[in-house]
């Protein structure tokens, strides 16, 4: 990390959990609006939570392609997404 960033054994576990989830936020993003678009989202949910999603669907709905079918969890609720 270069001077000023922010990480570093100095932080909490959680401070550097938060940090991380900052970094992987941005790299979806493309830019410094700070918003994603609905594409974006998608390709973070597949890319960075497949294997977490997966786990809290029941098992009936479980396939290994289940977030090509496009199934989004949002505030805890599973709505289809486009």
């Amino acid at each position: 990390m270069g001077e000023g960033e922010l990480d570093g054994p100095w932080m909490s576990e959680l401070e550097n959990a938060l940090i991380s989830i900052m970094k992987i936020f941005h790299k979806y993003s493309g830019s410094t609006t700070g918003k994603l678009k609905k594409a974006q989202v998608k390709e973070l949910v597949n890319n960075e939570l497949s294997r977490f999603i997966e786990e809290l669907l029941p098992p009936e709905k479980r396939s290994a392609n289940r977030l090509t079918t496009g199934f989004l969890l949002t505030a805890g609720k599973q709505r289809r997404v486009e």
